[in-house]
């Protein structure tokens, strides 16, 4: 079997190409959430497929809270971005957070029943901060072993396209001088777009996307927790 190549191309364009692997990852895994705890299977396709369209400000929200940093690393105009050392960082970063970010929406799915809502942030710390930590996580891995195989499978597909490109080097202008602002220029955009992708919402003053903007447009009120 031939071995699949891996692409290189500028550290801009693999970034890119990265970031969107763990948004669209992260996106998909609702259709899991969709058929296991809603009881959509049966819908009309139509309206799974506007739950999922809903959906897109929510996740996007969440991956740029989870990947601001490894998008910062990846775009700050510095001549070590494209050096060995600094991209091997930023592979730990980029695997450590969106592996955590996929396991704990998958591991979100199991939850529901018990929770009758999406895991929060508070739900999160404190069961990481139980004293019996260990017991718990070995208990769910008996019960819920399906989980932990999916997200496993899905972590190493998610490492897998990520590894299908290869950073080689950082664009460059006809100048330093040029090459110094477009840099830069290109720098605080990214950094502008995290920002709104982070708030859900299309500005960067005002409110921010809330939980009750998951309840525009369903036909009924449990199904906003696919939206969420």
């Amino acid at each position: 079997m031939a071995q699949i190549r891996r692409i290189s191309c500028n550290i801009w364009i693999a970034t890119l190409w990265q970031c969107a692997v763990a948004f669209v990852l992260l996106w998909l895994s609702r259709v899991v959430f969709m058929v296991y705890d809603c009881k959509l299977s049966g819908a009309d396709v139509g309206y799974m497929c506007r739950l999922m369209w809903q959906g897109i400000p929510f996740d996007l929200s969440a991956w740029a809270y989870f990947n601001a940093l490894f998008v910062v690393m990846r775009f700050i105009p510095a001549p070590f971005v494209a050096s060995r050392g600094w991209l091997l960082a930023t592979d730990v970063v980029y695997i450590i957070t969106n592996s955590l970010l996929l396991c704990i929406n998958i591991a979100d799915v199991a939850m529901f029943p018990f929770q009758g809502s999406r895991m929060r942030f508070a739900a999160i710390k404190s069961f990481f901060t139980d004293s019996n930590l260990g017991g718990i996580f070995l208990s769910y891995s008996v019960e819920y072993w399906w989980a932990f195989a999916m997200a496993t499978a899905i972590v190493l597909f998610m490492i897998w396209l990520y590894r299908r490109v290869r950073p080689a080097g950082l664009p460059k202008a006809r100048t330093s001088i040029l090459t110094g602002l477009m840099r830069g220029g290109v720098f605080i955009a990214v950094a502008a777009v995290v920002v709104v992708c982070m708030r859900g919402r299309l500005s960067v003053i005002g409110k921010g996307l809330k939980p009750a903007d998951a309840a525009r447009g369903v036909e009924r009120l449990d199904d906003m927790n696919v939206v969420l």
